[in-house]
């Protein structure tokens, strides 16, 4: 397999794997959501440019960078992981993803893989947690009382320019609208935005085109994976709206790609978010692996279907140098 032959030649291959206490063969996957430069940034998403140039540059030179298709190699066969290995995977589909991460990847030679959640591809709405943010968090005209009632719930809130009580009001409509059924939640957010009179999307916080996705799938550094189709928790939903959520992603990217997508990523991504029958429709449906969002060493023994990821935050270089240290400890 070329695969194999490319890592057996590869300098540092060769040097990690020598025989070695098995307990440093586990790789760590970091999970990045934007490369931009953005003043409102309330999910803490975005990574600046000149931050992950710096964050890639330090793992080239001190850590052992895998793909998914290697890594895919290591959890199928009996050869333990090289220790000292990362992956580094992005979550969503923005437009900032293909305008600024393919060319820093590129640059410095660096695979990455993308899971894209399909139903924002070719569209100028925002993902529904910026929507939320726009109207909420960043709008001049917001209202003094609003008053919206999501699932049954009603919320009542008197705002009267008071920045801490937009930030709470925000906060619990992010909890609740996860759970919510994607139809009844952008139902919800379309009421919201005309309440607000905030219904235009941001043009710096759209995803990928269909143009860009196909450009962008060519790169020999990236790896396209699937993300859901409107990015909700979805073990919050029954087995039939998951599995429509789940392979409809799969099913709209492979029909743009033209390529085969093996990968999932749960939306959200924590312990609540994703279930044993997530993790078997996603197995059933023909993924190979499947990641999460929680920190934890990635062994040959994972859960092939709820891969741990550790969390980048728009950290400078020594204080990324920090934290990928502690990751190995």
């Amino acid at each position: 397999m070329q695969l194999i032959q490319d890592l057996k030649n590869n300098f540092l291959y060769r040097w990690t794997s020598r025989p070695k206490k098995v307990d440093n063969n586990f790789a760590v996957i970091l999970l990045y959501h934007r490369i931009v430069n953005i003043e409102s940034d309330p999910q803490l998403l975005a990574v600046t440019p000149e931050n992950f140039e710096d964050h890639l540059k330090f793992l080239k030179k001190n850590y052992n960078i895998l793909s998914f298709q290697s890594l895919l190699y290591f959890l199928e066969s009996d050869i333990p992981i090289p220790p000292r290995s990362v992956l580094i995977s992005f979550d969503d589909g923005y437009y900032d993803n293909f305008t600024n991460a393919k060319r820093i990847i590129e640059a410095n030679s660096v695979p990455a893989i993308f899971f894209i959640s399909t139903s924002n591809i070719d569209s100028t709405q925002e993902y529904w947690w910026d929507a939320l943010e726009r109207c909420i968090l960043n709008n001049a005209s917001f209202p003094l009382k609003i008053e919206i009632d999501i699932e049954g719930v009603g919320v009542h809130s008197y705002l009267l320019d008071n920045k801490s009580a937009n930030q709470k009001l925000y906060d619990f409509l992010i909890e609740k609208l996860r759970a919510v059924i994607p139809d009844k939640r952008d139902e919800s957010l379309i009421k919201l935005s005309v309440i607000c009179n905030s219904v235009e999307g941001r043009q710096s916080h759209r995803a990928m085109s269909k143009p860009e996705l196909i450009e962008f799938s060519k790169s020999s550094f990236v790896t396209i994976g699937a993300h859901a189709h409107n990015h909700p928790s979805l073990a919050a939903l029954d087995h039939d709206v998951q599995e429509r959520e789940i392979m409809l992603s799969k099913s709209i990217l492979e029909s743009i790609i033209e390529k085969h997508v093996d990968f999932f990523s749960y939306p959200f991504g924590t312990i609540k978010d994703y279930s044993d029958t997530t993790k078997n429709i996603c197995k059933m449906g023909g993924f190979k692996l499947a990641v999460a969002n929680y920190p934890a060493k990635l062994y040959n023994t994972e859960d092939r279907y709820a891969l741990p990821r550790y969390l980048v935050r728009n950290w400078d270089k020594n204080e990324f140098s920090k934290k990928l240290n502690s990751f190995f400890l």
